[in-house]
């Protein structure tokens, strides 16, 4: 965990007692549609993928066919002094104290478990899952490693990474992003460490993830090596973290009714006056969604981003 000191908060809740599964999907190939999350409406007509409290919606893309998928166990901080299983078989042992995080592992590319692979955390939004969530993925063709962890709290038929019940910018809701972020740096840092991995794993998410992926470049920039924030915020607990290593480059809709742009324009503009390597693209016309305009950049921004073996020829 990052050594920053960061503002006083509650404690946290005693861990989960139900161990979790961890699926791994192998060779499956992936492209990026379908961006779903959880905290708007449906679909507009314009073909923009609208969020939503309730998660699972149908890509408009044909699902990929997925490889055999083996089944084990994530129990991050469930064990505490237990020693992590080889990689491949499913059972996750991270720090002590941290809430168990369930999550799925995607090989893009081909590529098989025991190759080393760049690694890239997929981080859904509020009221979304995992199962639906890693449609951004569908269609990646180059080699890597997607861990799509599954959010803390039930919601819906989705899940939650932090409550919201102070609004976007509340000190409650910076201390709950903080809070999950070290879960997500905890079960990151685990599987970087167990995979073949090449490089620092890149992070990025939509709404909540967005959100949680501000908080990890701030606050644990030890464990990625770049950040994308899609209809994210960064509340002033989350700006307090003093990590300036890891770019940010976020995406917002210019129509984003639901989080606004002008608390991220504000908070990429201070980032960068303190010499973050931070920009925000703002998309006209689009609310909290993820129009194929702003799926393509996201594509793009990822390939980029690879490490430099891994990147396209």
């Amino acid at each position: 965990m990052s050594s920053q000191t960061r503002p006083s908060r509650p404690s946290r809740a005693s861990s989960t007692s139900r161990a979790r599964r961890h699926l791994a999907v192998g060779s499956l190939v992936l492209a990026f549609l379908g961006l779903a999350s959880g905290c708007d409406k449906p679909p507009s007509a314009g073909g923009a993928r609208e969020t939503r409290e309730t998660a699972g919606a149908t890509s408009a893309a044909p699902s990929p066919s997925a490889g055999t998928p083996a089944t084990g166990v994530s129990s991050v901080g469930a064990s505490p002094g237990a020693s992590p299983a080889p990689p491949g078989s499913g059972s996750v042992v991270a720090t002590a104290g941290k809430p168990a995080i369930e999550y799925l592992e995607i090989l893009s590319g081909g590529a098989k478990a025991t190759d080393t692979l760049p690694m890239v955390v997929a981080l859904h939004g509020r009221g979304d899952k995992p199962e639906s969530f890693q449609e951004v993925l569908a269609g990646f063709d180059k080699p890597a490693r997607f861990i799509v962890p599954r959010g803390l709290t039930p919601l819906g038929n989705g899940y939650s990474w932090f409550a919201l019940e102070g609004g976007l910018m509340a000190e409650i809701t910076g201390t709950g992003i903080l809070q999950a972020a070290d879960g997500v740096a905890a079960l990151v840092k685990t599987l970087a460490a167990e995979r073949p991995t090449m490089g620092k794993p890149i992070v990025l998410g939509f709404s909540q993830g967005g959100a949680l992926s501000f908080a990890l470049a701030l606050w644990h920039p030890e464990v990625i090596s770049a950040a994308f924030p899609v209809g994210g915020w960064a509340p002033p607990a989350v700006l307090a973290g003093k990590g300036t290593s890891v770019p940010i480059r976020a995406m917002h809709g210019e129509a984003d009714e639901r989080v606004p742009i002008g608390p991220t324009r504000e908070a990429v503009a201070a980032l960068k006056a303190r010499g973050v390597q931070a920009e925000l693209k703002g998309y006209p016309g689009i609310g909290h969604a993820v129009s194929p305009e702003m799926r393509l950049d996201l594509a793009q921004m990822v390939r980029d981003a690879l490490p430099a073996a891994a990147a396209p020829k």
